[in-house]
């Protein structure tokens, strides 16, 4: 079985805690669990594992939806890491996948990754038509002998945190309260393409971000920014739209990045988003855009500043 052939490969060398899921954006609440994670591997001395998927299980769940995430899965991988994980599993979710049983899906688990220990959040499940909810898994653990670790939801707010929520904050705009429920600022990496140098014209010359694939890209807009290159952080102010005021047809990301004026095409860079200043809008003359496009780089000034 391929899910079975999967598991092979990640083979654990030393019983393990583990824990499983999409962690898409690795947010608070998945720290959260990350960090009971950590307790339960010092209070055991189990391994802190973790199976997650290389693609969305709505990929194949509900075709057709968009299943764009909030991070690549290298970023996702090495935040992982950097939150005590120690050994993870990453797996295709695959139309067999989704039909596994939950029992055998834990047998797997137990048999190839050594597991002892599950932790997981309150709406955690798995297996066929998502038979594998909390109280399957108690009448499981007790079959299989392994314990159930199970997570408090984790609150901003008024918001549940989970990714969902997360994605949707983006997509709207909202990158404020996103890194709230991130713990940190949503960023998009990508390289610098040539654009039709139209900011140049204008007196704001503009780094054309291309964007890694597949990653949910904030609402149209104008954003504070600060951007990454070469390690070093620069104040900016991103333009995200179809530039309406001069009859854009497609979505451009834009970054005008301030006291800075060197040849980056090529070069890869991480735009971090802090706040969002306000809508894309036409403009009835390019006049009128430039005197805006210099109340847009005063707004990013001060709240780079207040940040």
């Amino acid at each position: 079985m391929y899910v079975e052939a999967q598991l092979v490969q990640y083979a654990a060398q030393q019983d393990t805690v583990l824990t499983i899921g999409t962690f898409d954006g690795v947010h608070l609440g998945h720290q959260a669990i990350l960090y009971r994670l950590r307790i339960e591997s010092e209070l055991t001395g189990l391994i802190p594992a973790l199976v997650t998927f290389r693609n969305h299980p709505r990929s194949i769940l509900t075709p057709g939806e968009n299943t764009d995430q909030v991070i690549s899965l290298d970023d996702r991988l090495r935040l992982l890491k950097e939150n005590g994980v120690r050994h993870i599993a990453v797996l295709d979710f695959t139309l067999e996948f989704s039909k596994l049983r939950a029992r055998e899906f834990i047998v797997y688990l137990i048999k190839y990754l050594r597991m002892r220990s599950l932790v997981i959040g309150p709406d955690f499940t798995l297996g066929f038509k998502r038979e594998g909810d909390l109280a399957k898994l108690r009448e499981l653990s007790k079959e299989l002998e392994f314990s159930l670790v199970i997570v408090d939801p984790q609150i901003l707010g008024k918001l549940s945190i989970r990714s969902r929520i997360l994605r949707q904050l983006i997509l709207t705009g909202d990158v404020k309260t996103a890194r709230d429920m991130m713990g940190r600022l949503f960023c998009l990496k990508g390289k610098v393409g040539v654009g039709d140098r139209r900011g140049r014209e204008l007196g704001f010359p503009t780094a054309n971000l291309q964007p890694e694939q597949g990653l949910v890209i904030p609402g149209n807009g104008i954003y504070a920014a600060s951007v990454k290159i070469a390690g070093k952080l620069w104040p900016a102010v991103v333009s995200i739209g179809v530039r309406p005021t001069f009859g854009g047809e497609y979505r451009t990301i834009e970054a005008y990045i301030m006291n800075f004026d060197e040849n980056i095409y090529d070069i890869w860079i991480e735009v971090e988003f802090v706040e969002f200043i306000r809508k894309e809008i036409k403009f009835d003359s390019v006049e009128e855009l430039i005197k805006q496009m210099h109340h847009d780089v005063e707004s990013s000034r001060l709240i780079l500043d207040r940040n």
